[in-house]
């Protein structure tokens, strides 16, 4: 509008949600905003690290076209803190249904597009980072299905195929 402009989606997602009122997403009532700002912290904490540790060394290497080493390799060698930050995660699921409480916030956008990556690459997820191991995100992933949009959105395999990372 005024030239402005925004590069982190989380202040975009913020940014869009005061604008056009989405009070039930965003909730004017102050410590109901604190707790998604701090849900929404959680995505570049903890559920970014799907992205940095899984796919973006793999992605970044073959839009460069530089030798690759195979995504498992990728994500054994990046377990540990992997497996770290979904568990912190899955504690967090395991008090409350969405990121930041009982109801689908715009926090719950970012951190649900991180996960279900988790799916994606399932195949390639070893012992420590299965999904099967976290059953409550296993359980948030499903709960967002019902958010409309949600298959357009974040459509289970949608990119992986394309970087050839399934089995």
């Amino acid at each position: 509008e005024d030239g402005s402009y925004l590069s982190e989606s989380s202040a975009i997602l913020q940014y869009l949600a005061t604008v056009n009122k989405v009070d039930a997403e965003y909730p004017v009532d102050a410590i109901e905003r604190a707790r998604v700002h701090e849900a929404m912290l959680q995505v570049d904490t903890l559920a970014r690290k799907v992205t940095f540790l899984a796919f973006r060394p793999f992605v970044f290497k073959k839009l460069m076209g530089a030798e690759m080493p195979p995504l498992e390799d990728v994500i054994n060698k990046n377990a540990p803190e992997l497996a770290w930050s979904l568990g912190v995660l899955d504690a967090n699921f395991g008090k409350q249904k969405y990121a930041a409480g009982a109801k689908f916030t715009i926090a719950d956008y970012p951190i649900a597009s991180e996960l279900n990556q988790l799916i994606a690459i399932a195949p390639l997820l070893n012992d420590t980072t299965k999904l099967e191991k976290f059953a409550n995100i296993a359980r948030y992933l499903e709960d967002v299905k019902v958010v409309k949009g949600h298959d357009q959105t974040y459509g289970e395999a949608a990119g992986a195929a394309a970087f050839g990372m399934s089995k």
